[in-house]
């Protein structure tokens, strides 16, 4: 009987180690390059936000890319999440190890906000180089945006508390063990 629970409670660990890991969660950040002449309607600032529910390896859709601070307006009230936009054009960012390797990210509120808001991560607008842009309550006239690519935007990852699923069930079966320590303990002492 207790060989058969132990290779059920076994069975069961093994099953829980084979489930997705957690997702990663990072923030990121960029600013304006004042000397590129191309940058009409820039201003000197800084983006800063976070990218929500990505892999820990491979590539995937964010669930929430959140805008956080926007420098020329002062920080937000609240967190402005360009995911919920009405155009999404490019949601891809690649987790290798931990860090994002890749990232391509484009969304614009252009029909249903009269201010025209809009953020791109690593576009190619100009060039073959990526730009980063941001434009929140302006109608575009001014904005916090760089051609600089992937490489001007810092991405930190976010660590989390949420331990994965393998760890709970040796946490569970650890539990367990003890639970029937003790009841086996107790029942030897009954008997004695």
């Amino acid at each position: 009987m207790r060989s058969r629970m132990l290779h059920a409670a076994v069975a069961a660990a093994l099953m829980c180690t084979g489930t997705a890991s957690r997702a990663a969660d990072f923030i990121f950040t960029f600013g304006t390059d004042s000397s590129d002449p191309i940058l009409n309607n820039a201003v000197a600032g800084t983006v800063t936000g976070r990218i929500l529910g990505l892999p820990d390896d491979g590539t995937a859709a964010a669930i929430q890319v959140l805008i956080d601070s926007y420098s020329p307006d002062g920080s937000l009230a609240y967190p402005i999440d360009a995911t919920s936009w009405f155009s999404q054009f490019e949601n891809s960012f690649t987790v290798d190890g931990g860090v994002i390797i890749a990232a391509a990210f484009h969304a614009d509120n252009d029909f249903f906000s009269p201010s025209l808001d809009r953020l791109y991560i690593n576009i190619p607008i100009y060039g073959s180089g990526g730009t980063n842009y941001a434009s929140l309550g302006s109608n575009n006239g001014t904005s916090i945006w760089n051609n600089q690519g992937f490489g001007a935007v810092t991405f930190t990852r976010i660590d989390g508390a949420v331990p994965e699923p393998a760890t709970w069930a040796l946490m569970l079966l650890g539990f367990g063990a003890a639970g029937m320590a003790l009841r086996r303990k107790r029942a030897q002492l009954a008997i004695a």
